[in-house]
């Protein structure tokens, strides 16, 4: 487990996909994976201190953990990024899911040393193959698209689908 957050590490979160994986295999049914990362995380760091970063991600960690499913995973596996693992599920599905969790992380300030601060994240979104071969390679992928999707604009769910990305902000879902 991660100290900080109590959520999984990354060794943590690799038993979970293997196992979630192998029932993928067994049952033929889907599995996301969506990489969360904090928009501009360093900025909060560097102007008020690591200890109150870390006060924002034990936080965030919270606000992720109540969006999700009870059979959804959730780690920490860089500073300011984190992984869902969203078994038995189809795309579209995976995605109210990652909406949900992006405003859970944004929708409220926190005051902290009686500074409002605004948390926005990006979140890069996936299916999973049944064959995924590591962890490592799942974020490499997940990576590639949030970067690739980063560049239209952050605190939005970028879709990686096939080599094709799209992103899905709230306003754009309701129009």
């Amino acid at each position: 487990r991660d100290p900080l957050t109590g959520l999984w590490n990354r060794r943590g979160i690799e038993s979970v996909i293997s196992g979630e994986l192998a029932r993928a295999r067994r049952s033929g049914s889907r599995m996301a994976a969506v990489l969360i990362d904090l928009d501009d995380f360093k900025e909060v760091n560097d102007s008020m201190g690591h200890a109150t970063g870390d006060v924002v991600l034990q936080d965030v960690a919270r606000r992720m953990t109540s969006s999700l499913r009870p059979n959804d995973s959730l780690a920490r596996v860089g500073g300011d990024e984190f992984l869902a693992i969203l078994p038995e599920l189809r795309l579209a599905e995976a995605e109210t899911v990652a909406e949900r969790v992006r405003l859970a992380i944004t929708d409220s300030p926190m005051t902290l040393s009686g500074k409002r601060v605004t948390v926005t994240a990006s979140l890069g979104l996936d299916l999973v193959s049944p064959d995924a071969v590591s962890v490592e390679q799942l974020l490499e992928h997940l990576r590639h698209a949030l970067a690739s999707g980063k560049r239209a604009g952050k605190n939005r769910v970028i879709v990686g689908s096939q080599g094709s990305l799209r992103g899905v902000t709230v306003d754009e879902a309701e129009a």
